[in-house]
């Protein structure tokens, strides 16, 4: 799975650059989504968009709303508050 999602990963940095797109590398989160109560751990993923390795966070913001890994609105909520 790591290796396939690097390949997608030179893929679309390729398109973007073909289609003059800019995408800040250091910028980029990533997240993986699982059901609660089963936590993705023990893996050490190694996934890289242009030479930068993309660090796993337990969430992210996206267009002012916290999405965390369960996607249960908890981190959301404590935001907020």
């Amino acid at each position: 799975m790591q290796k396939q999602v690097n390949i997608d990963l030179k893929l679309l940095y390729q398109w973007l650059l073909a289609n003059k797109i800019s995408l800040n590398c250091a910028k980029t989160e990533l997240i993986f989504f699982h059901k609660p109560g089963h936590p993705i751990n023990g893996f050490d993923f190694k996934i890289k968009m242009n030479g930068h390795k993309l660090i796993p966070s337990d969430h992210i913001k996206y267009l002012a709303v916290y999405l965390d890994s369960t996607l249960s609105e908890n981190y959301h909520c404590q935001q907020l508050s």
